[in-house]
């Protein structure tokens, strides 16, 4: 195995089964009128990457945010894996995930956050605050240590997120915390019906 396929391994560790095949080329934009919205994501994602001198490498962390099952992690993973594949170190992991492994850590004397989510070059945060409820004090503090180390570091974050609209998920971690997901960030609207509930997904663009 190379070092890149390595890289590969180690991020589809993280995201499992369901996005093992998981590419860009492999997101759907369908035929029907949300076409151009999700064909208008995908370029914006694509950019993100080809622009890596002016994004990926200056820390410019990418939002993806709208309605749930829209394929946002299909887009934040299908990047991330792209970037593994060019031999840049890529990670991913929920918001959920990342709160009860820090509870596992603390109860067996660890550090709360696997360092190696602070020092991948692109790190994929699915979800941090589902349906954009302002988290707990102990969430909040834990996300602003993660996000924080890497932005010191300028190492961007690919964040996920089911929220109405951008101000929502402002308006949920106001503060600190916001200037560290939003400050300069590249943000992508995905707005348009589930996928996943639709008889004809794969007519309809099943991201």
């Amino acid at each position: 195995m190379t070092p890149n396929e390595e890289l590969v391994d180690r991020l589809l560790k993280d995201v499992g089964r369901r996005y093992r095949d998981t590419t860009l080329r492999s997101y759907l934009v369908g035929n029907d009128k949300y076409r151009s919205k999700r064909q208008t994501a995908l370029d914006a994602v694509v950019l993100y990457l080809t622009s890596a001198k002016a994004t990926i490498f200056q820390g410019v962390n990418l939002i993806l945010f709208g309605t749930p099952g829209t394929g946002k992690d299909h887009l934040a993973i299908g990047l991330a894996r792209s970037c593994a594949i060019r031999g840049l170190s890529a990670r991913s992991i929920s918001g959920q995930e990342l709160f009860a492994a820090a509870e596992r850590a603390r109860r067996n004397g660890h550090d709360a956050i696997d360092p190696g989510l602070k020092t991948c070059r692109i790190l994929v945060l699915s979800d941090p605050l589902p349906n954009a409820v302002t988290p707990t004090v102990p969430e909040a503090k834990l996300l602003m240590q993660l996000l924080d180390a890497r932005y010191r570091a300028a190492l961007p974050t690919i964040v996920t997120a089911n929220a109405e609209c951008e101000q929502d998920l402002r308006d949920a971690i106001a503060g600190p915390l916001e200037d560290r997901v939003f400050g300069g960030a590249v943000t992508v609207e995905m707005k348009w019906p589930s996928c996943r509930s639709s008889s004809g997904d794969k007519e309809k663009g099943r991201p």
